[in-house]
């Protein structure tokens, strides 16, 4: 028997397993199965949520740097002599 066999065998049989889980198909009516969907569209756009917070941060910090320099360039480093 190969290494790999217990990995196949157990990855064939663990969805079976699934479908007889009564949490989730036992009591399977129109309100949960809305529930589960929204729990899954939700879990899924969470991630973009959290990017576009990030991105939106980034935006409002980069942007009251502009205004606080006097040029109005970013990014622009002034040479200091000793």
């Amino acid at each position: 028997m190969s290494r790999g066999a217990p990995l196949v065998f157990a990855a064939i049989l663990l969805p079976l397993t699934g479908l007889a889980c009564p949490n989730c198909y036992g009591s399977s009516d129109d309100t949960i199965l809305r529930t589960y969907y929204l729990s899954t569209a939700m879990l899924s756009l969470l991630p973009f949520g959290l990017v576009a917070g990030l991105f939106a941060i980034a935006w409002q910090l980069r942007r009251s740097q502009a205004e606080d320099e006097p040029s109005g360039e970013i990014g622009t480093r002034r040479s200091r002599s000793l």
